[in-house]
């Protein structure tokens, strides 16, 4: 005898192989030694059994009818049956039939490509619609009639979505040629197609973001363009803002590109107001996100160009990038873009942008999310501080091993920062280093995590005036001194004297 969790006697016979895999059941009768399990009979349950799902299922395709007949015949026959594996033959054979049949297409009887998404039936639907609808532009007719007849999901297509179909519009911000909005659309996103209605299912009643692009209808190509890239990343679900479709500002005639809604809004506002309760565990979580999406892009061979904290978007537990206005393919030459402390030293000296550009941008979101501080905070940063090496500095009680991928990320040679697949791979391994047994990971974490609990009112940020203006050399990668200063003296004294002011060690002169 054994002793199970709670302290009770086990069976010796529920140790073997056979009961286990069989759960067979033994007459007390029998001891284990005597005991030979029942052998399946090899000429009449199987064979039936196989002689309905041969004769079954190759016809579900074509008749919906003999699902029902087919799975009541199994009933039938299982109910005669007595033997457990005997039995286990016959439901697993309903199992399939059931699944196989809930896969298949309503209407062609035929497999559908995805959840309830058959390409052929739809593309036949969406092409019955295109007289009921119009942008009143044919290239954009044409791209938007492209992306439905050719979608292989419910995420991968775009639609014209008419103005009058957005209700309580609200101002929400403006930033470059664009006016953002959040709205409500009535109908809401398709689901799927009913075919008791004879229409789209939809959601109705759904939150977006109507994005104004000033100046659109004038530079049409490069609109459409935009929305190109958009749509190559949105046939991936996750980890990317979704596109729903286009529509067209009332009045100046600008296009607009509708999005999904994000509550909680970029991530700089979400760190802002809460980053007392910004867990190390769900920061990591944040960063493979972010990652993941980033990956999508450079698979694609795209490069964001303009990855920043403020296109970083929040919805619940969810974070995705956004804003690929921008976003061109690796090695295609532009203009100069981007928010000053995001961009890598290469592209203020004049090159090119790559991957690899993306990926010190990434480098200093991990030093946002760390510190909860926007880059640089404590001097005035100019593009030839970035090129000299001059980087954010090092949060207080963050771990070594982030530390080392975050300054990895903005080495000043770009071939030396890792690629987004990397950071996937660490950035799991420390999500589940206790799951993994990687003991001084985790326990590194732990030790963050608590002091981020328990933090130490009168201690100073650790990114101090001796790491101000740094610069990062391969040996200061593997190690934990603290880079020399590069400030002067004057300006080190005023810097201090501000931090002792506002953390009220000292009183101001004024």
């Amino acid at each position: 005898m054994n002793l199970g969790f709670n302290g009770s006697m086990i069976p010796e016979y529920k140790n073997t192989k056979y009961y286990q895999h069989s759960r067979a059941r033994i007459p007390s009768s029998q001891s284990q030694s005597s005991y030979t399990p029942r052998q399946t009979s090899t000429n009449h349950p199987r064979s039936v059994s196989e002689r309905y799902s041969r004769s079954t299922t190759s016809s579900l395709h074509d008749n919906s009818s003999l699902k029902n007949e087919s799975i009541k015949s199994f009933s039938y026959y299982h109910k005669k049956i007595r033997s457990w594996d005997e039995r286990e033959v016959i439901n697993d054979e309903i199992l399939q039939l059931q699944k196989h049949s809930s896969e298949l297409c309503p209407e062609c009887r035929k497999l559908f490509n995805e959840k309830k998404w058959c390409r052929p039936c739809n593309a036949e639907h969406f092409r019955r619609q295109i007289p009921k609808w119009t942008s009143w532009s044919p290239d954009l007719d044409n791209f938007i009639t492209k992306t439905q007849v050719t979608a292989n999901n419910v995420h991968s297509f775009f639609e014209w979505i008419p103005f009058m179909n957005f209700d309580n519009i609200k101002y929400l911000a403006k930033g470059g040629c664009n006016v953002v909005y959040k709205a409500i659309w009535k109908q809401g996103p398709i689901i799927c197609w009913d075919t008791n209605i004879n229409n789209w299912k939809r959601l109705g009643n759904y939150e977006v973001v109507l994005k104004v692009i000033k100046g659109s209808q004038k530079n049409l190509n490069e609109f459409i363009n935009m929305l190109i890239v958009h749509h190559k990343f949105h046939t991936i679900v996750g980890h990317i803002l979704r596109c729903f479709g286009i529509s067209r500002w009332e009045g100046s005639g600008d296009f607009i590109i509708v999005t999904s809604y994000a509550n909680y809004g970029n991530l700089r506002q979400y760190i802002y107001q809460n980053f007392e309760n910004f867990s190390w565990i769900e920061r990591l979580i944040t960063l493979k996100d972010i990652a993941m999406g980033l990956e999508i892009i450079h698979n694609s061979g795209y490069v964001h160009r303009d990855l920043h904290i403020g296109n970083i978007l929040r919805h619940k537990n969810r974070t995705m990038i956004s804003d690929f206005g921008l976003t061109w393919r690796q090695g295609s030459s532009g203009k100069l873009y981007g928010v000053l402390p995001y961009m890598a030293p290469e592209i203020l000296s004049g090159g090119q942008y790559s991957f690899a550009s993306d990926i010190y941008s990434f480098g200093i979101i991990m030093y946002e999310i760390a510190s909860g501080k926007i880059p640089f905070y404590h001097e005035d940063i100019n593009p030839n501080n970035i090129i000299q090496g001059s980087r954010p500095g090092r949060p207080h009680s963050t771990p070594v091993v982030y530390i080392q991928l975050m300054e990895s990320c903005w080495d000043s040679d770009p071939r030396k920062r890792p690629t987004a697949n990397y950071l996937i791979s660490m950035l799991d391994d420390w999500i589940h280093s206790k799951r993994k047994h990687l003991v001084i990971i985790y326990n590194s974490f732990q030790h963050a995590e608590n002091e981020r609990k328990n933090p130490e009112p009168t201690k100073i940020d650790q990114i101090s005036i001796n790491q101000t203006n740094q610069s990062i050399s391969n040996s200061q990668l593997n190690s934990n001194i603290s880079p020399t200063a590069a400030t002067p003296r004057k300006k080190q004294k005023s810097i201090l004297i501000r931090i002792l002011v506002k953390l009220k060690i000292i009183k101001s002169k004024s």
